[in-house]
């Protein structure tokens, strides 16, 4: 192969490696950024945008702007922090233009992506870097299944040998050479490489599956025919249902905060307004990816009661006699 084939070869390589990372990168992005459901926004705040910034900051802050009216945006921290290692002042800003104002505890809250009150996108890219990997072993691995030896000739050889193979390739009945080729200094060396795509596919869909259970995303975790017991099922929703919450529980507190704060601020000439124009009513996060229609249910009703501060117990005891007649009637 010449050095410009070589080069050109390796160029090729990088740019299908930077697309398969960047493939992978962008869709554990959209499943993420997709995983909750706001409930109530204002038209003045944009959830996906939200949900961006706790992605890549680990971060925002709710707030009411005297003209705008409610926001979520990005800050950064400043000034003294409280007992509670909250910072008291808040640099709040928009990174599409020059916005710019000021908050502290009292008139704005934060909202942190997790308890850690870490960003997520560290752990998408050590996915994507996992997956990126996997990937293209996979493709590599397939590659090599096309050849299987290498021909050692001689220069004035390597035409007739070319012709041959090309020849044989494509299921010529003759292979025509001149009388003086010789198959006596013609060496080949076997280079069979084991197919191994199969298992690096069943690891891909585990890595898949580990960065789904790690974000609270219900999955299959065992990859065989036969269906799950129910203790394997049950423990896998066990761990799924507490990464679900380690987000949604983070986002919802800071609601419950904003919910109190909004009471408030409306009680306050400069914001009065605002609030008046933009307020939807209490704020709540649910996950979007619950596939139990009940249990969804269930979930909803205790945030708005937690929001609401109606004891759990009432809540419950309502909707179990919702289902409980909804089940009656469909039996009937």
């Amino acid at each position: 192969m010449s050095q410009s084939k070589a080069r050109k070869a390796r160029i090729e390589t990088l740019v299908l490696n930077n697309d398969t990372y960047n493939f992978w990168q962008d869709v554990l992005e959209e499943i993420v950024v997709n995983l909750y459901e706001w409930h109530n926004i204002p038209d003045t705040m944009d959830e996906k945008f939200l949900e961006l910034t706790l992605l890549n900051n680990g971060k925002a802050i709710l707030f009411v702007d005297e003209i705008i009216g409610i926001l979520g945006l990005p800050f950064t921290d400043n000034g003294l922090r409280n007992i509670y290692n909250m910072p008291t002042i808040r640099e709040i800003y928009s990174n599409a233009n020059d916005y710019h104002t000021v908050r502290n505890q009292r008139d704005s809250v934060i909202i942190y992506n997790n308890y850690l009150r870490t960003p997520s996108s560290d752990k998408i890219s050590l996915y994507a870097k996992k997956l990126y990997e996997i990937s293209r072993a996979i493709d590599t691995n397939v590659r090599l299944q096309k050849t299987s030896k290498i021909i050692g000739a001689t220069e004035a050889q390597r035409l007739s040998m070319q012709n041959a193979i090309a020849s044989y390739d494509g299921n010529f009945p003759f292979i025509f050479t001149s009388n003086d080729f010789s198959l006596d200094s013609v060496q080949d060396f076997n280079v069979d490489t084991p197919y191994v795509s199969d298992k690096l596919e069943i690891l891909l869909h585990d890595t898949i599956n580990d960065f789904l259970t790690y974000f609270g995303v219900p999955n299959n975790p065992i990859q065989k025919k036969e269906r799950l017991i129910t203790d394997e099922a049950n423990g896998n929703e066990g761990i799924v249902s507490i990464f679900q919450n380690s987000g949604l529980s983070a986002r919802n507190k800071a609601c419950k905060e904003f919910n109190q704060m909004i009471k408030t601020l409306s009680k306050d000439i400069r914001y009065s307004k605002a609030i008046e124009r933009s307020w939807k009513g209490d704020i709540y996060v649910t996950f979007r990816g619950e596939t139990d229609d009940t249990r969804k249910v269930i979930k909803e009703s205790e945030l708005i009661a937690e929001n609401k501060d109606v004891p759990r117990e009432t809540i419950l005891k309502g909707l179990y006699k919702l289902f409980s007649k909804k089940e009656g009637s469909s039996n009937g």
